[in-house]
């Protein structure tokens, strides 16, 4: 029948029906696969239940039915996928055992471990295929290998190149030993990833282009002609006793917890913007020279380099390393130089050392440095630093130094120090031999100590500028100039001086001269002295000539005459400065003496 509204009343409940028929298949749908007769009852139940709706959406319970449904499926599926994932990197850890552990890339000795390849069930996943004794011909069609690069032990096999380039190889899980290369030999894009390189020989020249070792250990390795190496990357790896008999180039490398040993270069090394960050480099031999272009180390140690030639760094940046047993053969060019918290140890310059261009060096530790030849620096700047058991043998050369809060301890220069604009302080010198001239021109010192310091030649610290300076035991032994210079707040005490002390047009501000011997002539002459003290001076009246300014004779006359200056040096201040300067004779008798080279 029709009702109020003229329509027939059963279309209301024929899509109530069909709402009700297309929810229980969906129903259906989804548990006739877990079982049938549980579908069947759910379906009966839903029928019985479930109130009539007005509306073909699914009713409240079905809804709620299909959510857990829902979430129970997906965490099974998840536990699938992470059971199974476990399974795998169980089956690798127990298959392939880490080749480089966590930090054995500190030990350089285990590059050369002893790795028992008969063991089947710890390295099975290094031998699972085998290519033994064959010789390999490279095609130039084939792009890639027709051998296995994953679990495969490649073990006396020769590979023919014919200059026929090996790209893309990703060798994974594999171990290498008595491989041989013969030809030119061009790889590019090649991987090895927690693989042994045992032993592999190069017979003509290789270049390698994006080659990647990480987590694996190389070893063996000769290279007869010339190489070239660019844009190399060894991450967390071993690589030790390589033996390259020509010139080497290496462009743009990147080394990370590395270790680097037993490294031979028949010829020039070259490394153009290398990166060491966390890596140790030992028992390196260079034949030739050794050049480094705007290197980047960090965190590293080297230790136990030759260079039987020059070494060259350009644009260097060094941080937080350490450098040891170094021996130079030439000499050392460093331009441009910066530097943070390096320590030096027992280095080693045959010839000169050269620093140049704005070099920046703070926190650093010498220890131990010898050059044989002359030292060059040119706008350098030292930084809480020190410098201890220094030898330079033809003298050092300082062009526009500055050091702050430097400490300079045993240093011993055979030639002379010349360091003419030159700013120092904060400083202390302890120890200090110049067997020539001391040149100090145009430079200005503050708050510096000066200890135990022998100038067996002069010194020339004119035009320059002296602050709240100490000189203790300082024995200078032919002419000192302090012409027009401006000492204030400064302090000597124990110091002979040997020659003719020039203070010409200076100025002297709160000076004390203690226990001071002068042996040549003292010029005060044109110099104006302010709260200048003399304790204990001594001097000879018969070759010592005191030229005091006019506005001071009176002063001198009444406050100085005949208690501080009218004694001569006593014998045993004239023999310590004989022994500080290494005089063969010395005769304090009457003020004489004989000056001697030692």
């Amino acid at each position: 029948g029709f009702g109020a509204d003229g329509r027939l009343e059963s279309s209301g409940r024929t899509a109530e029906a069909s709402s009700g028929a297309g929810n229980h298949l969906v129903v259906v749908f989804f548990l006739k696969i877990l079982d049938r007769e549980m579908a069947t009852q759910v379906v009966e139940t839903l029928q019985e239940t479930s109130p009539p709706a007005a509306s073909g959406k699914p009713s409240g319970s079905l809804r709620k039915l299909l959510v857990v449904f829902g979430v129970f499926v997906g965490v099974v599926f998840l536990a699938s996928l992470a059971l199974g994932g476990f399974l795998i990197h169980l089956g690798l850890k127990s298959c392939v055992p880490q080749i480089v552990s966590k930090n054995e890339w500190m030990i350089p000795d285990a590059t050369y471990k002893n790795l028992d390849m008969s063991d089947g069930h710890k390295y099975r996943c290094l031998h699972k295929e085998k290519v033994e004794d064959v010789a390999v011909i490279a095609s130039r069609q084939s792009k890639r290998s027709i051998f296995p690069t994953r679990h495969t032990m490649w073990q006396n096999v020769t590979y023919v190149t014919g200059g026929t380039t090996i790209a893309h190889r990703n060798y994974l899980n594999s171990y290498f030993d008595e491989v041989t290369f013969t030809g030119v030999t061009t790889m590019e894009n090649s991987r090895y990833s927690n693989s042994i390189v045992s032993s592999i020989s190069f017979g003509g020249p290789a270049r390698m282009n994006a080659l990647q070792l990480a987590g694996s250990i190389a070893r063996n390795i000769k290279f007869p002609a010339f190489l070239m190496l660019e844009k190399m990357r060894v991450m967390n790896s071993l690589v030790g006793m390589v033996h390259m008999n020509r010139t080497v180039v290496v462009q743009k490398p990147f080394f990370k917890r590395v270790s680097i040993s037993e490294i031979f270069v028949g010829g020039l090394l070259r490394l153009a913007s290398p990166t060491f960050r966390k890596a140790v480099v030992e028992n390196v031999n260079v034949e030739l020279s050794l050049r480094l272009e705007k290197p980047f180390i960090k965190e590293s140690s080297v230790f136990n380099i030759t260079v039987n030639n020059e070494v060259v760094m350009e644009n260097s940046r060094i941080h937080k390393s350490k450098v040891s047993q170094v021996e130079i053969v030439g000499r050392l060019l460093a331009t441009a130089l910066k530097a943070n918290k390096v320590e030096f140890h027992r280095v080693s310059v045959a010839a000169s050392v050269s620093v140049e261009a704005v070099a920046r060096l703070d926190k650093l530790t010498f220890t131990e440095l010898l050059v044989a030849g002359s030292m060059y620096l040119e706008n350098i700047f030292l930084k809480r630093g020190s410098i201890n058991k220094v030898a330079l043998g033809e003298g050092l050369i300082s062009r526009k130094m500055k050091a702050l809060q430097l400490g300079v301890s045993e240093l011993l220069v055979y030639g002379s120090l010349l360091a003419p604009t030159s700013r120092i302080g904060e400083c202390s010198f302890d120890s200090l031999t110049i067997l020539e001239d001391l040149v100090l021109t145009s430079s200005s010192i503050w708050k510096t100590d000066l200890s135990e310091v022998s100038v067996k030649g002069g010194v020339v610290a004119m035009d320059s500028k002296l602050s709240r300076v100490k000189l203790t035991t300082v024995v200078v032994g032919d002419n000192s100039r302090f012409c027009r210079s401006k000492i204030q707040e400064v302090t000597v005490t124990e110091t002979v001086f040997m020659g003719d002390a020039c203070f010409d047009r200076a100025s002297l501000h709160k000076v004390t001269f203690a226990k001071v011997t002068f042996v040549g002539k003292v010029n005060f002459g044109g110099a104006t002295l302010t709260a200048v003290r003399f304790v204990d001076v001594g001097y000879s009246r018969k070759r010592v000539q005191w030229v005091l300014p006019n506005f001071f004779t009176s002063f001198y006359d009444r406050r100085c005459h005949g208690s501080v200056f009218s004694r001569t040096p006593s014998p045993g201040t004239l023999s310590r400065a004989a022994k500080m300067l290494g005089l063969r004779t010395f005769s304090s008798k009457g003020a004489s003496h004989t000056r001697g080279r030692a």
